[in-house]
């Protein structure tokens, strides 16, 4: 690593030639910002902050100067860029840069991309390329950071690209120096590093899967290599987690210094095994090259083996010490019983399922991840030549084929229904669309829809026919696997887009034709009882429903504020969709009531709602990515929790782990970051998870971490990220019963789903935009929040005195029974209401209202405006623009935002102010004194789980540990027979120390 880095740094030099830096000129500034220009948007007459750019004289790393990019607020962008005409296709480069920037910029706001266009515009079906730089090493010098990274150009791109610095929604100062690109010639850099995942290394796509199955036909003696270094990693991986586990009791296991020190030898030693390998990889007839490697990995195996050994040992020597000096304490739960992992028809996991969907010519390579005997199918689709007549072989032969490695003895069954925003449709229905158009979703202006896929359509489900098809399929599908055990539950909902479809100019409301129609009557009707009544809520004059006609579709005409017609179409459409999810569920379970079913969405609550998706499914499942993965997951907690405890589960699970997308090629960090995921995944009560997978050779490879194998050589080889896998897998099986049996504390602070407000969407995403901005800076402080959908209050599934905080997100349309019964919250007993935006300004129809503003704002001139389309802001007094106000509401006070959260969370002071205020009022079930550790409180009658995380991905964490109650007695679990926890009490609260190391997780049971 060190020789790698300083032959980079040597390439650090004060040098624009066209050869050294393929053909950027001016990357070390020191012509100013000649030759540089910038984007702001396609649009010129946005609204938006313009990030200015200029070279800057008075800060340089090399040289005089550097480029600075200033972002004054969170509503703007920059994309400083210049051309070159030198890139050539297919060629791969290096690229390293230097960067500085002011403390309350975030790095991740900041990107380096490039940007292709196709040598043949007319032949290519792709118009643009941007490629992100992704750095895979760092380095620091002062103030200033150095990332470098590599990337591929498009094989069919042209000479002509450009490089982009990327700044967008940030707040601070950056300035860039010394950008570096150079070309990797053929040949160079061939070797595979232990500690950088680089896709771009070998050519991508099917190449490596055709390599891969030319090796397995032949049977060649390096797949047997791969097996014994994949074992090799994992079992490193094992031992490193038991010398953590000494480095946890440190005081009382005086060798654990020791032990890490052999550990980070035993781990470069896995990283010269591994370019061992690579050199037997690229050489197999070299009988001396696989010499080497089998000698090494001797060596090794015996040194990890005498590792493990001694790190046991050292835990057992430091338990009989504790037992020694007359410390007692109850051992962890006792195991289940072992044998496969089953599941009950109504979706209950009855132990924690980490299944696997892979190709499963990968299967023997991926034995050593310790992945449950559970592999999912892909099959989503029957054939079908009639009506009636479904032949579901395709799922068999598929079956066969993954079951013929001997591993798996379960799976599951996907069916393509609610599938984006379209569904599986045999010839026939689309053959019947033809004379039948409104088969076919209706849009008002009409539009193409979007091709998809040969046999999924964007069907209408408001159809009779379209609905009696769905019934047949899932009935058919139902009976035909209602005897087969060895599937645990059938899928749906995938990736659903809701009540909207993709067309050839963008997305597009669906709820228009005769049918749907119809059914918007029917259901005004069914909620109103008569016109006359319609007519007096929405202060109308309709002679009959059969006057109503739907509103114009909000993507075509802009719709600032929803009247009740718009309000209730709004309404209706998302109603719609949960029935239509609702029938395919019904259907299934009626046809075959011994299987559960799981709803698996990906747009749920960020662009529709479904308050009532408990009643759509047994498992609630979703995958998205980013910042919005966690806020999906205590939402899915939320509705479980107010409706029964539904299960929840994952499928497609590798999506959440892109939070910490800068890290992607970083091999440390991301074993550390999955250990986090899987931490947050399961101790959030997802006990059924479906992880994907060997290989993808579609594009996404690059930026999304998903497989566990080194496309480098061919796939035979694990990552050393993905040995996290079996570790943890492991680690959270010991710990089963105490997750199975217990549930998470309910935290004290309501953040409102304001579905209304969602619904009636201006600005579009403004709502999820502050919660998710608002979970980012309570939930790494231990302040849990219950998010609620305003519908579980109205209707009794949930009750506002359960709560100490309530928070309103962007809720202008609130239903003024909620507007009134928060007013009586507030009214008795000292409590906090945050607002981050205006709140009930309307009722849920559109109409004016403000009850809740004049009972808790009273006299307040406040005016909601609009600079753009994306932002919005509450103005209280125009002479003095404000950011905040805090006022008394009877015995509670309100804490209310004037500006987005994402504009006030930089100014300085103001997250502390506002937790000040939340801790006012209210207590965390589990904190500690640094607010390092991510910490989830489970109880069981008066006993307390506390599942304990370091989610830092680089450095060891160490702090005190305070948990809400007195108890007597508190254990590590992660110990094979426990280990006692020196603790103390202290105002009510249990304290003890606790030391994580990055990305390390556990679990501490807490005894009264």
């Amino acid at each position: 690593m060190k020789s790698l880095l300083v032959v980079l740094l040597a390439l650090v030099v004060t040098t624009s030639a066209a050869d050294d830096n393929a053909g950027f000129a001016n990357c070390d500034f020191e012509q100013g910002a000649t030759g540089w220009g910038v984007w702001y948007s396609d649009d010129p007459k946005a609204a938006m902050t313009r990030y200015p750019y200029a070279a800057d004289s008075t800060v340089a790393h090399g040289g005089q100067q550097s480029l600075k990019i200033v972002a004054p607020d969170e509503n703007g962008c920059a994309f400083v860029t210049r051309g070159s005409t030198a890139m050539k296709a297919g060629a791969r480069y290096e690229v390293g840069y230097w960067f500085r920037k002011s403390p309350e910029l975030d790095e991740r706001a900041f990107h380096v991309r490039f940007n292709f266009r196709p040598a043949d515009k007319a032949k290519a079906d792709w118009k643009m390329k941007s490629v992100e730089l992704l750095p895979t090493r760092r380095k620091t010098e002062g103030e200033w950071q150095y990332r470098a990274g590599y990337v591929r150009v498009p094989k069919d791109a042209s000479s002509s690209g450009s490089i982009g610095l990327y700044l967008r929604e940030a707040r601070g100062t950056i300035w860039i120096d010394d950008v570096q690109i150079r070309e990797v010639k053929v040949g160079e850099n061939v070797i595979a590093d232990l500690w950088v995942y680089d896709p771009y290394r070998v050519e991508l796509g099917g190449a490596p899967l055709t390599k891969f199955h030319a090796l397995k036909e032949r049977n060649d003696p390096i797949l047997a290599r791969a097996a014994r270094y994949n074992e090799t990693l994992v079992k490193s991986a094992f031992v490193k987690e038991d010398v953590r586990r000494c480095l946890r009791i440190g005081q009382s296991c005086p060798d654990a210094g020791k032990l890490g020190a052999r550990m980070d030898q035993a781990e470069e030693k896995l990283a010269r095994l591994y370019r061992a390998y690579g050199e037997a990889f690229l050489d197999l007839k070299s009988a001396t090259k696989a010499e080497a490697f089998d000698s090494q990995a001797n060596v090794l195996g015996v040194e990890l083996g005498a590792l493990g050994s001694d790190a046991q040992r050292a835990i057992a020597d430091a338990t009989a010490r504790c037992r020694g000096a007359g410390q007692r304490w109850r051992p962890p739960p006792a195991p289940l019983k072992a044998g496969l992992p089953s599941i009950s028809g109504d979706g209950r996991v009855n132990q924690i399922i980490y299944a696997n969907r892979s190709t499963w010519d990968f299967q023997q390579l991926e034995k050593p991840l310790c992945f449950d005997p559970v592999h999912s199918t892909s099959a989503g689709s029957p054939r079908s030549d009639k009506p009636g007549h479904y032949d579901w072989s395709s799922y068999e032969k598929q079956w066969e084929q993954i079951r013929a490695s001997g591993i798996p003895k379960k799976s599951c069954l996907l069916l393509f229904m609610t599938l984006h925003d379209g569904s599986w449709a045999p010839k026939w229905l689309l053959d019947r669309a033809k004379s039948d158009p409104e088969i076919m979703h209706v849009l008002r202006p009409e539009a193409a829809l979007s091709k998809r896929s040969t046999g999924s359509a964007q069907i209408n489900w408001w159809h009779p026919a379209v609905r009696d098809y769905a019934r047949e399929i899932v009935t058919d599908m139902g009976r035909t696997f209602r005897s087969r055990d060895e599937f645990l539950f059938y899928e749906f909902q995938w990736e659903a887009y809701g009540p909207y479809v993709a067309t050839e100019k963008g997305t597009r409301e669906v709820g228009y034709g005769k049918y749907a129609e119809a059914d918007f009557r029917a259901w005004l009707k069914k909620k109103y009882g008569d016109i006359a009544a319609l007519n007096h809520r929405w202060d109308a004059s309709y002679a009959s429903f059969d006057d109503i006609q739907p509103p114009p579709d909000r993507h075509v005409v802009e719709r600032r504020r929803a009247g009740p017609l718009a309000a209730e179409w709004e309404a209706w459409r998302e109603a719609s969709y949960e029935d239509w999810c609702r029938l395919i569920y019904r259907a299934w379970k009626k046809a075959d009531p011994t299987k559960p079913v799981m709803a698996d969405n990906s747009n749920l609550f960020r662009s529709f709602n479904m308050p009532n998706l408990a009643d759509t499914c047994d498992l609630l499942a979703f995958h998205n990515s980013g910042r919005t993965f966690m806020p999906t997951l205590m939402l899915l907690n939320s509705i479980s929790r107010h409706n029964g405890f539904k299960p929840i589960a994952q499928y497609e699970n590798f999506w959440g782990v892109q939070e910490d997308h800068d890290r992607m090629y970083e091999e440390l960090p991301r074993r550390h970051g999955t250990q986090k995921h899987i931490f947050r995944m399961t101790v959030w009560n997802t006990f059924l998870q479906v992880w994907w997978y060997s290989y993808t050779s579609a594009e996404y490879l690059t930026h999304y971490d998903g497989n566990y194998f080194d496309p480098a050589y061919a796939l035979t080889t694990l990552r050393y990220r993905t040995a996290a896998l079996p570790v943890y897998f492991q680690k959270f099986k010991r710990f089963q019963r105490a997750l199975l049996d217990s549930r998470i504390v309910t935290p004290r602070i309501c953040v409102l789903a304001p579905t209304a407000s969602m619904r009636n969407n201006f600005p579009i995403g403004a709502s999820q935009a502050e919660i998710y901005d608002l979970f980012w800076e309570l939930y790494p402080r231990n302040h849990h929040f219950d998010l609620v959908h305003e519908e579980y209050f109205l209707d009794g599934r949930a009750r506002l005195n359960d709560f100490d905080v309530l928070v309103l997100p962007y809720a202008p349309y609130l239903d003024e029974r909620l507007q009134n019964a928060i007013g009586k919250w507030l009214n008795a007993k000292p409590r906090l209401l945050v607002t981050a935006g205006p709140f009930g300004v309307y009722d849920e129809l559109g109409r004016d209202s403000g009850k809740l503003i004049n009972a808790t704002l009273p006299g307040r001139p406040l005016k909601l405006e609009f600079s753009d389309k994306k932002r919005w802001e509450w103005v209280d007094d125009p002479a003095k623009p404000g950011d905040a106000l805090e006022i008394c509401a009877g015995p509670s006070k309100v804490f209310a935002l004037l500006k987005p959260f994402a504009q006030m969370k930089s100014t300085r002071g103001f997250v502390d102010k506002l937790i000040a205020q939340i801790e006012a009022v209210t207590n965390r079930a589990a904190c500690d004194d640094k607010n390092v550790f991510e910490l989830v409180l489970r109880e069981q009658g008066e006993a307390r789980y506390l599942c304990a995380l370091n989610p830092d991905q680089d450095a060891t964490a160490e702090s005190t540990v305070r948990v809400k109650g007195v108890f007597k007695s508190v254990t590590d679990l992660d110990y094979e027979n426990g280990f006692p926890v020196a603790s103390r009490v202290e105002v009510g609260h249990t304290v003890f120390p606790l030391r994580l190391e990055p990305g390390e997780a556990t679990i501490i049971r807490l005894s009264p």
